[in-house]
């Protein structure tokens, strides 16, 4: 059963496990708390932008960056509970050498079929796994 108070939202609570589901919108953020009450919580929050040294959050907790390109859409927080530990999560992407992302972040991980082995942008060039640009 849905409860709303503002812009806090529970949508249900598991009586045997206390494990409580919450959807929160404000004008900043909106976020989906996965977690047990009085306990850590996991949380699906929404931001434009990085959420690295911007928002804290529970290890386990995910970031979508609602204005994301190639590898930085999607967020992991990794560490502890503060606003540092974010890593990006990347989807390994293949196309051919023609069709390389113009300017991913940098150590995009890329399939190049044309070549037909991994290649990472450095931040100004693609390199393969020895460090030969390519």
């Amino acid at each position: 059963m849905a409860t709303g108070t503002g812009n806090l939202i529970a949508l249900g609570v598991n009586a045997i496990t206390t494990t409580t589901i919450l959807s929160v919108q404000t004008a900043h953020h909106s976020a989906l708390h996965y977690g047990n009450i009085g306990g850590s919580t996991v949380r699906i929050y929404s931001i434009s932008g990085s959420p690295e040294s911007v928002r804290s959050a529970s290890a386990g907790s995910l970031m979508v960056n609602i204005a994301g390109r190639e590898g930085t859409t999607l967020y992991l927080k990794e560490t502890g509970f503060s606003d540092t530990g974010w890593r990006g999560v990347q989807t390994i992407n293949a196309n051919t050498t023609q069709n390389r992302p113009a300017s991913p972040p940098t150590e995009y991980q890329f399939f190049d079929t044309t070549l037909g082995k991994p290649v990472w942008y450095s931040g100004t060039e693609w390199k393969d796994a020895i460090g030969n640009t390519v």
